[in-house]
């Protein structure tokens, strides 16, 4: 009975059904400043796309962090350019793909 709470947490309220979920090759690019708040967000392309991962210093340096690039809350600025490979779970939302969490790079087995 345990699990089946764990799984039920994790559906969205109301009953529906839950987003389908991908993992994608990436490359963050860029960390920019959220103008007039204390956020910042990440450009990241993967596939051809550009898309955006949110959130404070603090939330970015850890997810940063996860995939094998050391900083700390204080060297995420605005402007600050990166090239790190990477991967993204992506939660299709519609036509929009909201990037849930970042994950590190899959080597080639060939490498």
């Amino acid at each position: 009975m345990t699990d089946r709470k764990k799984q039920d947490s994790i559906a969205p309220p109301g009953g529906q059904e839950r987003l389908p979920r991908e993992e994608k090759d990436a490359v963050l690019v860029e960390i920019c400043a959220m103008p007039g708040r204390a956020r910042f967000f990440c450009i990241l392309y993967a596939e051809g796309r550009q898309l955006r991962y949110y959130g404070t210093r603090r939330e970015l340096a850890k997810q940063i962090t996860a995939i094998g690039h050391q900083i700390t809350p204080d060297a995420i600025r605005d402007g600050l350019r990166l090239d790190l490979r990477c991967r993204v779970r992506i939660v299709a939302a519609g036509d929009r793909s909201l990037i849930e969490e970042l994950l590190p790079a899959q080597h080639d087995k060939e490498e």
